[in-house]
């Protein structure tokens, strides 16, 4: 039996600096740091290309953990 582990992908847009991101100031740094650096990491082709090779591989189970987003 296989399985595959991914992990910390963090995926989406953290949206709109709202009162949720106000309140926190941890979270006000990880905004303002996708803001400033993050959001031109992020490579959608690079995450099709793991997609299809985890599909290749069909693996009993594909684990995700850690931060999506």
């Amino acid at each position: 039996m296989s399985f595959v582990h991914i992990s910390d992908l963090h995926l989406s847009d953290p949206g709109p600096c709202d009162a949720a991101v106000w309140s926190s100031p941890k979270r006000l740094l990880a905004w303002n740091s996708w803001r400033r650096k993050r959001q031109h990491r992020f490579d959608r082709s690079l995450l099709d290309a793991a997609a299809r090779a985890i599909g290749e591989l069909a693996p009993a189970a594909t684990l995700v953990t850690g931060d999506l987003t």
